[in-house]
């Protein structure tokens, strides 16, 4: 009876060792079976985590508004000095003129009460130079004009531009009635024009010989150009001195 407990029991410990094994040679049979599933990693990136950060954009220095730069307005041309000067006539010829700048033996102009432009003669030469607040233009005129015609001028003098100063502009002349007239004096009129006929500046002038004579006995200056007196028996109805002593001033630009 005891031994068929033990035969009962072994039996049971058999069949319950089969099943055992035969569960774990199916789990294995299964592992065996299984195909691996294979990720594609290119297709699916695995996300990181790390955070991703956005690029922040770069952001560009705010700079000062520069000041535009204005260009300085050019002032309008005006003459600020004027001057003239001649060579006397005793120094004989002054050669070519080159630059408004006056030689050792040149004679300045002066100027009269009323503020009037003097120059003595006579002369070899004579020049006039215009001081500009700029470059002096190009194309400048000194025209001289009679005191009692300021219409059409009878002499026109060309400039040219300094070459020690471009905002110089000088004239020279020869002209037998400004260097030497055949009068003791005599005036006129000179004006500065442009190139267009803009007046830039104009004055009355005064010419007048470096000597004056005596008198006469009728109280005038003799001729000019003989320098002798008028005889009294050569007197007309209408000369100075004809029947009793004339003192009206004698006309010098009037012809003979």
């Amino acid at each position: 009876m005891h031994w068929n407990k033990i035969g009962l029991f072994l039996v049971v410990m058999i069949f319950l060792m089969s099943i055992a094994l035969s569960a774990c040679s199916g789990s294995f049979s299964t592992i065996e079976n299984t195909t691996p599933t294979v990720v594609n990693l290119a297709a699916s990136p695995t996300p990181t985590t790390e955070s991703t950060i956005s690029p922040t954009p770069t952001q560009e220095p705010t700079l000062e508004p520069t000041a535009t730069a204005t260009s300085t307005p050019i002032p309008a041309l005006e003459v600020e000095t004027v001057n003239a000067w001649c060579v006397p006539e005793i120094y004989g010829s002054a050669g070519t003129i080159t630059s408004a700048a006056m030689p050792e033996n040149g004679r300045a102009a002066s100027q009269t009460d009323d503020g009037t432009m003097s120059l003595l003669y006579p002369d070899s030469v004579c020049v006039f130079s215009f001081t500009f607040n700029q470059t002096s233009p190009e194309g400048l005129v000194l025209k001289w004009f009679e005191k009692s015609n300021l219409v059409t001028p009878w002499l026109n003098m060309n400039l040219q531009t300094d070459p020690t100063n471009e905002q110089i502009s000088f004239g020279t002349t020869n002209h037998s009635y400004i260097i030497a007239p055949p009068l003791w004096f005599i005036d006129y009129h000179i004006q500065l024009q442009s190139q267009d006929g803009s007046v830039l500046w104009e004055s009355p002038i005064h010419l007048e010989r470096d000597w004056q004579p005596e008198l006469c006995w009728n109280l005038v200056l003799p001729n000019p150009v003989t320098l002798l007196c008028a005889k009294m028996q050569d007197l007309h109805p209408w000369d100075p001195g004809y029947g009793i002593i004339d003192l009206t001033p004698y006309d010098n630009n009037k012809e003979e």
